[in-house]
């Protein structure tokens, strides 16, 4: 797993390492500009005109010392500095003397009429050192005016690369909101670890590809600041994202002097009379997932769709009387993990099947979709949601959870998951571009697996399958844990489906058929 902090944590760290460990701020800056001049050098063209715009804080600072190792190894660089190029930051005024002191010329922009009245279309590689990670309000004026050109001028150069120094400017490194305006970068080479604000969207969208640079800060820097209460005032969530290597921890090993019921048992309780396919999806993705034994429990109407389109499955049908509770409570004892809610709708019935299960506090349990919204319309029972249960809202059905709304939780998923969290139990797992995961324990996880393709009817239904099909193999295993590795899977199963059929074509049960191409690599013997 990979850490990711908010801007305001990395500046702590940056402030411990300078400050008590003792790395003076002018090394840690050199070796950050290293490795933005390393990312210029890799796209670089011969013949290519390079231009380094820089504010007059530290992300300025770390701008001119990477135009300084340009002009150095030759290459045709230029430098513009926008604002008061006589005030600006302690650092600032350092990388401001030492170029002065080579000799090398800059120009200066500190009025909108200046702003940056050069043809950046003659350029092609530009830099941007503006604001970087410490932007706390709305880029205006001149400084949106920039932004703003720069961004034009990507437009209209289609081979105009851009290169952010540890994040494009205007963009929150805490959240990913666009401060105003952002830059559109190509590459943002950013220090130490992934920024929050470089991982969500929008911000990810306006970061480029992502390359992460050791500046060289002690690796036990990270844990003083970060879980010492005595060292920081910004004591949050510890924040991770899964790599593939992380998968394979994860999943529950094949073995060889095995049967059936060694992979575990999972109850779906889905479908409706409207929404048959929900059952389908959610029933073929647990049994793709690994899972031994799969019983769907739904109405009489999907019963020649289901048992035709998936002989494997175990079946319990119900019709409008409504379902036997009694064999209702016998397949949850006979289950291993439950999933309750995709496609079930909201009747009277659906909703004493949601209480049945909400008993269970023993086995683990998926809330997915129409068993949200009864948990929304029925809020004495969110109480009832213990540390052994996952919720799996999209953003609709979690501003019904949290009588907010969607604009609001969008504007900073993390904290709307914190906030939840100090509320209720269980796991959450908030799905969106990119799905925020909580447990009962302090961690949030982000996941960074998936495309746009899956943003297709029935994808959160494969994912309900696919939680359930992976925690019925270990129920006992951290919940949490198992529920991230399930989105990342899901996630990585998408862009399987992609590879193959493209963004445009695919379909939820492309998912699926993409889930077995994706586990076939992660098997292990």
């Amino acid at each position: 797993m990979e850490r990711i902090l908010l801007g305001r944590q990395m500046k702590e760290v940056d402030n411990y390492t300078i400050n008590t460990i003792g790395i003076p701020s002018m090394v840690l800056m050199e070796r950050a500009a290293l490795g933005v001049t390393e990312a210029v050098e890799e796209i670089y063209k011969s013949g290519d005109r390079i231009l380094v715009v820089c504010g007059t804080g530290n992300n300025g600072a770390d701008g001119l010392a990477v135009y300084r190792m340009l002009m150095i190894k030759g290459y045709r660089a230029e430098c513009v500095i926008i604002g008061d190029s006589h005030g600006g930051t302690e650092e600032f005024q350092r990388q401001r003397k030492i170029i002065k002191n080579c000799g090398y010329k800059y120009s200066r922009r500190e009025t909108i009429e200046e702003s940056l009245d050069v043809d950046l279309g003659n350029y092609n590689i530009i830099v941007d050192g503006i604001f970087g990670i410490g932007l706390s309000r709305n880029a205006e004026g001149m400084y949106a005016e920039v932004i703003d050109s720069i961004n034009s001028a990507k437009i209209e150069e289609k081979n105009l690369k851009i290169i952010s120094i540890d994040a494009p400017s205007g963009i929150d490194a805490d959240t990913g909101k666009v401060m105003g305006t952002g830059v559109k970068a190509d590459i943002t080479v950013t220090f130490g670890k992934a920024k929050v604000g470089l991982v969500m969207y929008p911000g990810a969208s306006y970061a480029g590809k992502l390359k992460i640079y050791d500046i060289g800060i002690p690796w036990a820097v990270y844990g003083m600041v970060l879980f010492d209460s005595r060292v920081s005032k910004y004591i949050c969530e510890e924040i991770y994202s899964f790599e593939k290597s992380d998968v394979a921890e994860y999943l529950s090993p094949r073995i060889p002097y095995s049967h059936k019921g060694t992979y575990g048992k999972v109850l779906v309780i889905a479908g409706s009379k409207e929404y048959s396919g929900a059952a389908y999806l959610c029933e073929s993705a647990a049994y793709k997932s690994g899972c031994g034994l799969v019983k769907v429990v739904t109405s009489r109407e999907n019963k020649s769709m289901l048992t035709v389109m998936v002989p494997e499955g175990l079946y319990e049908f119900y019709g409008d009387e409504g379902v036997n509770h009694d064999k209702l409570k016998a397949d949850i004892d006979w289950a291993d993990a439950i999933v309750i809610g995709p496609g079930l709708g909201q009747s009277f019935n659906a909703l004493n099947m949601l209480k049945t299960v909400l008993e269970e506090k023993e086995k683990p349990v998926i809330i997915d979709a129409d068993g949200i919204n009864l948990l929304s319309s029925n809020r004495e029972l969110l109480n009832e949601i213990d540390d052994n249960m996952v919720l799996t809202p999209h953003l609709r059905e979690m501003s019904r959870l949290m009588e907010t709304t969607v604009s609001e939780i969008k504007s900073d998923m993390l904290e709307a998951v914190s906030r939840y969290k100090r509320s209720y139990k269980g796991t959450l797992v908030l799905k969106d571009a990119r799905t925020v995961i909580a447990g009962p324990k302090k961690e949030i996880f982000i996941n960074t697996s998936g495309n746009s393709g899956m943003a297709t009817g029935g994808s959160g239904d494969v994912l309900a399958g696919i939680l359930g099909g992976l925690i019925a193999q270990e129920p006992n295993f951290d919940i949490a844990l198992k529920s991230m590795t399930g989105v990342y899977l899901h996630g990585l199963a998408g862009d399987k489906a992609a590879e193959q059929l493209g963004e445009y074509a695919m379909t939820a049960s492309n998912i699926v058929d993409g889930l077995a191409e994706v586990l076939k690599e992660y098997e292990r013997y």
